[in-house]
């Protein structure tokens, strides 16, 4: 199956900025689908063309924009002029998917008539992000969720010492839940032919995506902490050490077979037998002092040397590298993907990873 044409017989427009909405876009993109982003002349367009970060110097468009907005054609229309509307309006006849993140109070939907434009064209699926469930009016941005549902409280190495997550996945997440949803709803209109509105929200999708640090504050009446790369119910998972050549291996040993083995590899059996490190929760329980017997192991080989011995052995560790080390891996260059932009080529990882056999 070819899932790059996938999606080619459909036609999305997308009246959405920033990020969720954008994500889904160049979803249905990467599949084949003809995707038309709507942006606003008088504004400058989506407000991440500017967002630019460590390439503030260079030419072109944002690194954040680029992202999720390649091979996408942009068509500048100011839904408040009556012509532009007319056009729109005329481009929706004929599309399948219309995604919007825009507000009701921003006047947008009102203005081109969201709501029934299932008498222009029955067959419209639209997909709604919103930032919060319906009566909380308010601006929602990936970090505010981040702190309100808690994400922030579980991130950082202390408490009061908060770390957010590098990656808006809050953002992401919506719109892998937009996604589905749409999905579903084109299966629907496989069925019955009629399209619907599909709403997902950033709030509901922050707090569905806790799954086991919810289940586990529900369970015990006890709120999760930061503890920077450590698991709080498994050890050792999260613990990180150094190696003979300067750099680090991290460890997800997730069984006592499997801490066993790690054992073995290192060349320190008897750890493995003493008391405090019998089962999982003494582990936790002692994982420091089962960091300071391990870490000098560490020391006495290379990470390379380290990671083929504890790779022979199905022991989960993995090199701590960097965004530019993996960029230029051998491993990475089949998710690259190149497009030129405003006269500038450009590259950024596909957001879909989707295989079928």
């Amino acid at each position: 199956m070819d899932s790059q044409n996938f999606f080619k017989h459909l036609t999305v427009i997308e009246l959405a900025g920033v990020l969720a909405g954008p994500f889904v876009g160049r979803f249905f993109c990467e599949h084949g689908a003809r995707v038309q982003k709507i942006e606003n002349p008088l504004t400058g367009g989506d407000v991440t063309r500017g967002w630019k970060t460590r390439e503030e110097d260079a030419a072109g468009l944002s690194a954040y924009y680029i992202s999720v907005n390649q091979d996408k054609e942009v068509v500048w229309l100011n839904l408040k002029n009556a012509a532009d509307e007319a056009q729109f309006l005329d481009l929706l006849k004929s599309c399948d998917i219309l995604l919007t993140n825009f507000k009701d109070e921003e006047g947008i939907s009102e203005k081109v008539n969201l709501r029934n434009l299932s008498e222009t064209n029955p067959h419209l699926i639209i997909g709604q992000v919103d930032g919060y469930p319906p009566g909380q009016q308010k601006p929602a941005y990936d970090m505010v969720l981040q702190a309100e549902c808690g994400y922030l409280s579980l991130c950082g190495i202390e408490e009061g010492k908060f770390a957010r997550m590098p990656v808006a996945f809050i953002d992401v997440l919506a719109g892998h839940q937009l996604k589905t949803g749409i999905l579903m709803a084109l299966m629907q209109k496989m069925q019955h032919g009629k399209g619907c509105t599909v709403r997902v929200n950033l709030w509901e999708t922050a707090m569905c995506s806790l799954i086991n640090q919810s289940a586990a504050t529900l369970k015990t009446g006890v709120a999760g902490k930061p503890l920077g790369t450590l698991h709080p119910g498994i050890a050792p998972y999260g613990e990180y050490f150094e190696c003979a050549d300067g750099r680090y291996i991290l460890l997800a040993v997730g069984s006592d077979a499997q801490f066993k083995s790690l054992c073995k590899v290192l060349g320190c059996d008897e750890v493995a037998e003493e008391d405090e490190f019998l089962n999982n929760a003494l582990r936790v329980k002692h994982r420091h002092s089962l960091s300071a017997r391990i870490s000098e192991k560490f020391r006495n080989h290379s990470s390379t040397e380290w990671l083929s011995r504890l790779n022979s052995q199905a022991v989960p560790a993995g090199a701590i590298r960097n965004l530019s080390e993996i960029l230029d891996s051998p491993e990475v260059k089949p998710l690259l993907h190149s497009v030129e932009m405003l006269g500038q080529p450009e590259r950024a990882i596909v957001t879909s990873c989707i295989h079928f056999q």
